[in-house]
């Protein structure tokens, strides 16, 4: 593998185990993601519950500065390791619940327990991948994710489709609703649950580099500590704004996409999990380890506004789908949106690495990550709430899903502003770097020395 052999030899083998752990861990990924388009289509679950199914997994991460501050003081694996298996057996009980309220339990139980480890990954990404090639390792790994990812859930689409598909290609029917058709939503959960068991199985096997066996504490990983980072760090704040207000607007939408599609569109589930899942999906692989070699070398601030820019016609152009009708619309902007999730991410990942010091990691992403659960505990319900109520204020015509798409292009605009406002910013600081460089004037380094020494 050509990148492999690139790699400094410190970093090789948590590679393997990682890249092993991301395509596993795809197939976990592909399954849940359908999770709304479940509830809606196979359990008939209410505009409410789908708003819960959205929003749980965001809202959950509002316990971050509790998980960090965890990983702070203690070694990192065993708190990936743990809530993961824990999630994986929540997400096979998916699978036996009767009913969209004993689903949307265990799939927001499952997603909600996974949070708890990501804070730790984050740290276990910063310790053992060098800070020159760490967005490009990422995007890589994410690219074959998200590419196993989108498999799965097309699959899994024409498998939940049902038995007419069987009957017309293979000219045979199946009896149990467990293996095609809308009920084999459990034999997909389960399958989705064992491939994150052999991810998280071999995530577990990396060796966390400079780690004492003794806890590694940070200087106060309190929350007095996360309230003087706030106070104190006012371009750790703009970051902060910037991904609230842009976030906000593509959460508040999340469960209104399955509305329109089902209800609006009326497509079939295969058709819909491509619009939800697969074209995103597949975007997002194509693009990721552009993103990653991009993000190696410019700023990663500056490179957000611009994506976020672009993001405004993401929701025009699904909203110009509710208003005509027409799906074209609806996959064209999940394209873009796949495209740019592919940066996005990353930054999203590694971004506060531009902030921190190495020791004080952990609490700024669990900052990160609580204020994403914040707006995931509001976002969704504000969304579904809006919905009716321009529905009942400004009629179908206007009101609807399409008006908050509407509201979230605004917000999307807003939130490219300020990250613009905060490369400024940099700029006049004489800031505006690479993550290698914002790293090692964090660390008190060089950042040629930095850079050798990570990579050595």
């Amino acid at each position: 593998m050509f990148l492999y052999h690139r790699l400094p030899l410190s970093a090789r083998p948590t590679f393997h185990y990682d890249l092993r752990a991301a395509i596993f861990m795809g197939v976990r990924f592909g399954v849940v993601e359908l999770a709304a388009l479940v509830a809606k289509k196979s359990l008939d679950a209410p505009d409410w519950q789908l708003a819960i199914i959205t929003g749980a997994p965001i809202a959950a991460l509002v316990l971050s500065v509790f998980w960090a501050r965890l990983a702070a003081g203690s070694r990192k694996m065993p708190i990936v390791v743990g809530p993961q298996l824990i999630s994986h057996a929540l997400i096979a009980a998916c699978a036996f619940g009767t009913g969209s309220a004993m689903f949307v339990i265990s799939y927001c139980a499952a997603t909600m327990v996974f949070c708890a480890s990501m804070p730790a990954s984050s740290a276990i990404y910063r310790l053992n991948y060098p800070p020159t090639h760490r967005a490009t390792i990422i995007g890589f790994t994410r690219a074959r994710m998200f590419i196993v990812s989108t498999l799965t859930s097309g699959l899994a689409g024409i498998i939940l489709r049902g038995d007419d598909l069987a009957a017309k290609y293979l000219g045979w029917t199946v009896e149990t609703e467990w293996l095609l058709g809308p009920g084999a939503y459990r034999s997909v959960f389960l399958a989705g649950a064992v491939f994150g068991l052999m991810a998280t199985l071999s995530f577990g096997r990396i060796k966390v580099r400079g780690e004492k066996h003794e806890a590694v504490r940070s200087e106060n990983p309190g929350f007095g500590r996360v309230l003087a980072i706030l106070r104190t760090d006012s371009d750790f704040r703009l970051f902060l704004l910037s991904y609230f207000l842009g976030g906000f607007a593509n959460i508040m939408c999340m469960p209104l996409l399955p509305i329109i599609i089902v209800d609006e569109l009326d497509l079939s589930y295969d058709y819909a999990a491509y619009a939800i899942v697969t074209v995103p999906g597949l975007l997002m692989a194509v693009s990721s380890p552009g993103w990653g070699r991009i993000l190696d070398r410019v700023n990663p601030m500056q490179a957000r506004g611009w994506i976020n820019l672009t993001w405004v016609f993401t929701p025009l152009l699904v909203a110009f789908g509710s208003f005509t009708g027409a799906p074209w619309p609806i996959y064209a902007g999940r394209a873009l949106h796949g495209v740019l999730l592919g940066g996005s991410n990353i930054i999203w990942h590694l971004g506060v690495n531009f902030f921190a010091k190495k020791e004080d990691l952990p609490i700024y992403q669990g900052i990160h990550m609580t204020s994403t659960g914040i707006r995931g505990a509001i976002a969704p319900f504000l969304g579904v709430w809006l919905a009716h109520w321009s529905r009942e204020r400004f009629g179908a015509d206007v009101g609807g899903p399409k008006f908050v798409y509407l509201l979230a292009a605004g917000l999307l605009f807003l939130s490219a502003m300020t990250m613009f406002h905060l490369a400024r910013r940099l700029r006049a600081e004489g800031r505006l770097g690479d993550f290698a460089q914002a790293e090692a004037a964090a660390d008190g380094e060089e950042a040629g020395d930095s850079a050798e020494n990570k990579t050595s």
